[in-house]
Parts: C-alpha cells; structure tokens; sequence
C-alpha cells in the first residue's frame, strides 16, 4: 500500500548517489555511508530487489529517468523557498507491505509488515528529533494507550495501516517545514486569491 510521508532532500541526493553507483555497475560501500545508503547499495540489484523510496514524481512518473527539477517544484519545496537552504523536506512515498497469517486452527494470529523507516539525521538539523512524524512511534504509544482496541491480528492490521495512510496529514509537528495540512491550506488559498483577483479584472 503506497502512502504519504516526508524525507530530507540531502538524504534523497545520498540515496540517489548510490542508486547511479549500482546502475553503472559500481557498489563498492564506502565507509561513510548511512545505514540507508548500505541498504540501499546491498540490496537494490538482488534478485528480490529492494522497493526504495520515492518522491511524488518518481512514484507517478515511473518511466522518467530523471525527476530532480520536478521534485524541487513539489508544492513543499515551493513553500520552503525563502527558507536557509539546509535539511529542505520533500514529500515522499513509501510503500507498506503487509501480511497476516494464519496459525493451526486457520484463525489468523500473526502479523507481518515492513514500511521505511526515516533515517536518523544530525540532532541538530533533524526538523524532527522528537519523532513526532514517526509512523511506528505512533502504532507502539496507540497499543500503549489503548490495548483493548487491538482484539486480533486483524484488528492490528487494520491500525497499522491507519497510521501509515494519516501519517502525512494528521500528525502534526511543532516544525513548521513539516506542516503538511496547514502548507496545502496556504498553497489552495493562494491558487483561489489569483482566480478570484483574474475574475476581478475580467468583471471590471
């Protein structure tokens, strides 16, 4: 299941880095890498070949071989624009995959699921240190806070892929680069002034 989240534009240009590095046939790790970088050059050439992540162009555009100058017009960068240039956020999508199994009796009992996870970036940049965007953050403090609404393995299902789907615009942040509803809310308002400011002209 393909759902809404964000990244850091450097971390995409390391990840992209690494992703030209395999497709020309290189893959030597280097020893500054990040741990998405090492996943990304061990597993993306495997026969089960790693489902990396993916900016909003590169998702809806899949045959484009190269998004950059669309990705830096996504309606959060243009947002960002007269911001400092360091840890700019765009918005990505990640993919959820999910399998519940069956046990002897054929109840199902167990679950097995797999999302990116975003990696661990400087303290002092990270526009989210305290995690208040981590999806599996917010799937561990619900079973926490309310036990009782997990009854089954379905029900488990069910939660985790709420979180995942309301991730991008229902959990809000302190961080305004990461206020995703209240961006789209400007940009909206914006596209309707200039219609309504045409519409103006064109009555008078």
């Amino acid at each position: 299941m393909p759902y809404l989240h964000w990244d850091i534009k450097d971390q995409l240009d390391k990840r992209e880095k690494v992703v030209a590095q395999k497709i020309r046939g290189g893959g030597v790790e280097d020893a500054g890498w990040n741990r998405d970088q090492k996943l990304v050059n061990a597993y993306l050439r495997d026969k089960h070949p790693l489902h990396i992540r993916r900016t909003l162009d590169q998702y809806y555009y899949h045959t484009l071989k190269d998004t950059r100058k669309r990705d830096l017009d996504q309606v959060v960068s243009r947002y960002q624009k007269d911001m400092p240039p360091e840890s700019k956020v765009l918005t990505m999508v990640d993919q959820l995959w999910l399998w519940v199994l069956r046990g002897p009796d054929g109840q199902p009992e167990t679950v097995v699921n797999c999302f990116p996870q975003r990696d661990a970036w400087k303290p002092s940049e990270d526009p989210d240190e305290h995690g208040y965007t981590d999806v599996l953050r917010h799937i561990k403090l619900h079973l926490l806070t309310e036990p009782s609404s997990v009854r089954h393995a379905y029900g488990l299902a069910g939660l985790i892929a709420s979180k995942c789907s309301r991730a991008y615009l229902d959990i809000g942040s302190v961080e305004e680069r990461l206020r995703f509803p209240e961006i789209y809310e400007i940009a909206v308002g914006d596209v309707v002034s200039t219609c309504l400011a045409i519409l103006d002209q064109r009555v008078h």
